[in-house]
């Protein structure tokens, strides 16, 4: 068992211990650590950013695979296409990259 699962299962008894004393409501918990579904696309290498663009314009996430210098040219693209982005590093699929996500979301 891995240190992140010990601490995940000490959150899970103290939470339940709380609940059962009547300090929260286990209920009330939940619905306030919902998190609505994330679409995430992720680029193909020969992707165009049009259509990276045509994703962010709809909400849609898009992780990008590469280097620092793969997305500073990635941002003065999209925002010559009209995208304002937000982006923090990111693996996905073992591949370093960026998570890009439309600055007003």
């Amino acid at each position: 068992m891995s240190k992140n699962d010990d601490i995940l299962d000490a959150l899970c008894l103290l939470i339940q211990i709380l609940d059962d004393r009547g300090v929260i409501d286990v209920v009330d918990l939940i619905e306030k650590l919902k998190v609505e579904e994330v679409s995430i696309v992720v680029a193909k290498k020969n992707m165009r950013y049009e259509e990276i663009a045509g994703y962010l314009k709809r909400g849609i996430h898009v992780f990008i695979e590469g280097s620092r210098q793969k997305m500073s040219y990635a941002k003065k693209r999209l925002s010559e296409l009209g995208v304002q982005i937000k982006y923090t590093r990111a693996v996905y699929g073992g591949k370093a990259g960026y998570l890009i996500s439309p600055a007003n979301l």
